[in-house]
């Protein structure tokens, strides 16, 4: 038997995704377990070596704040969104370009924000998004350092976002790993399954 998956979630047609798909089940999927995983800890690693800046970590949008993993120079675990507006670590545009912003302190939105104000005590940022699709954003790669910078550019940035592209592919891979293991149990993915509920189930070809 082999199993076949749908033809939305090849990981090498990234871009042709079901977004609704992949954004209800990444909802779903156990980050601090994914963050961990060899293969986002490498990808991380490579970021943190190439840049040489004090402070990254993925962020996770929720409904009153950033959801903080992978943290490296950066104790908090959650920030929550100031009222009226965003936390500096929320990524607000649909589209796959980094947010550079050279100094968080001298930034009306962002000189208040609990991050900027304490420790790590921000002052320039890097938002790489992880893009599902080309509109639909997962996560960000965060990049920070405790001094400003005068200029940054977009080709500076080239290598943090080939590195969101292999982390979504490992995150990818891991999707389907867990579906294949499901459907060596039972078959066919049941839809009426608490679990993750993709919009259409994963078909065994016997062969």
């Amino acid at each position: 038997e082999r199993v076949v998956a749908p033809q939305c979630i090849g990981v090498a047609s990234l871009p042709t995704m079901d977004h609704r798909l992949g954004s209800t089940v990444f909802a779903r999927l156990d980050k601090t377990r994914f963050v961990q995983s060899p293969a986002a800890q490498a990808v991380l690693g490579r970021v943190i070596e190439h840049y040489g800046l004090p402070v990254c970590c993925l962020a996770f949008s929720t409904p009153t704040g950033m959801s903080i993993k992978g943290n490296h120079g950066i104790d908090a675990k959650f920030v929550e969104h100031p009222a009226g507006g965003k936390s500096i670590l929320f990524h607000g545009v649909d589209r796959n370009l980094p947010i550079i912003i050279y100094d968080a302190l001298n930034d009306a939105r962002y000189c208040h924000d609990p991050l900027v104000v304490g420790p790590p005590h921000v002052r320039l940022f890097i938002g790489v998004p992880i893009m599902l699709s080309p509109t639909v954003r997962i996560g960000t790669l965060c990049l920070m350092d405790t001094e400003p910078k005068t200029f940054y550019s977009l080709q500076d940035c080239r290598f943090a976002m080939q590195a969101t592209g292999e982390i979504l592919s490992a995150w990818v891979k891991q999707l389907l790993s867990a579906w294949v293991k499901q459907v060596a149990y039972q078959r066919t993915w049941p839809l009426h399954s608490t679990r993750w509920a993709p919009s259409q189930p994963l078909t065994v070809c016997r062969s």
